[in-house]
């Protein structure tokens, strides 16, 4: 785990949303990991400005007046596509329930992943706030012990691929 606690894995893959609520619930960003770094210092090396903008908003405000009007344009290039915040909740509410669903018809520790898990579940080729027909569902399913390795990754360090399943990448998806 090399001393990284949720919060900081949270914070490091930019999971705005997990990451508040564990700060919420009196977590500890200050917490440094194996290698000393803190919540704020991994979401930096992995340039996740959201969770830095929730961790020390002072850190970023050289650059608020240029995100402001981008924020506001991105807002309008929306609303005039179509997307909605009663859309948006409509679409999380779904996923969050298909999620459940998943959950209780597999019972295989299979966790939904990708942009449909997120609520978002629209082709990035048309942005008109509904849901497109390409859209496509992700599944995760962690083994512990096995390893996985991209075809065609692992060129440099094929010695370590010996043992692995190796998978084919088609259309995105391994």
């Amino acid at each position: 785990t090399r001393g990284r606690t949720a919060l900081s894995r949270a914070c490091q893959a930019g999971h705005v949303r997990a990451a508040k609520i564990l700060i919420d619930n009196e977590a500890d960003a200050s917490h440094r990991d194996s290698q000393g770094l803190t919540c704020a210092q991994l979401a930096q090396r992995f340039e996740q400005r959201q969770v830095l903008r929730l961790l020390n908003p002072a850190e970023l405000s050289d650059h608020s007046e240029q995100d402001r009007r981008l924020s506001g344009e991105l807002h309008r290039l929306l609303s005039d596509a179509g997307f909605t915040e009663q859309r948006a909740e409509c679409q999380q509410r779904l996923a969050d329930w298909l999620k459940g669903v998943a959950r209780v018809l597999t019972q295989d520790g299979r966790r939904m992943t990708g942009s449909y898990a997120e609520g978002w579940a629209n082709s990035l080729v048309q942005v008109n706030g509904r849901t497109a027909a390409d859209s496509d569902i992700d599944w995760t399913v962690l083994v512990a012990g096995q390893k996985f390795h991209l075809e065609g990754g692992c060129e440099k360090y094929k010695d370590s691929c010996r043992d692995a399943t190796r998978l084919k990448v088609m259309e995105g998806h391994a």
